[in-house]
């Protein structure tokens, strides 16, 4: 049991790497030029294909902060009825975000559309949707994704093999 006032250990544990992911989401924002092929340093900032990420990564920069200081501070689950994240089933988390690193490395090769569909498929399965549900989240949304980043805000991901 820990001292009143300090954290426990795994609250501590959990501050830690929470850090971490701070860490690691702001060194991607300072490297989305090298992280985003292609980059265009010429374009606009809303049509720079850097954009989107770099806004997502502040966020989670952001979120990871604000939570490592609640968990270090001693706050403990909040009740209400929003997600609460002790509930979270880490292999599957793990395995969609394995599934994200490989989406990022696929979207230059095969395209955004056909990378976003497969990898929405891939973990609308992983997190336990049958196949007709997966197909049917799947496909609709990444044609929409589609349409969002590459038609309204001109997001370019370069063209890849199949689109």
């Amino acid at each position: 049991m820990s001292e009143p006032g300090r954290p426990s250990p795994s609250a501590r544990t959990e501050s830690l790497a929470l850090l971490v992911l701070a860490a690691v989401a702001l060194g991607a924002v300072l490297g989305t030029p090298w992280l985003i092929v292609p980059y265009r340093a010429d374009q606009v900032w809303w049509e720079s294909a850097a954009a989107f990420p770099r806004a997502v990564l502040a966020l989670v920069a952001l979120g990871a902060l604000a939570e490592a200081l609640r968990r270090w501070r001693g706050g403990g689950a909040v009740a209400s009825e929003e997600i609460d994240s002790s509930q979270a089933h880490l292999p599957r988390a793990l395995a969609v975000l394995l599934l994200f690193v490989v989406y990022a490395l696929a979207v230059p090769v095969l395209g955004f559309a056909v990378s976003t569909a497969l990898f929405l498929l891939a973990a609308a399965r992983v997190v336990g949707l049958s196949w007709r549900a997966a197909v049917w989240l799947a496909l609709p949304m990444a044609v929409v994704l589609w349409v969002v980043f590459v038609q309204l805000l001109k997001v370019a991901f370069g063209h890849g093999l199949l689109f």
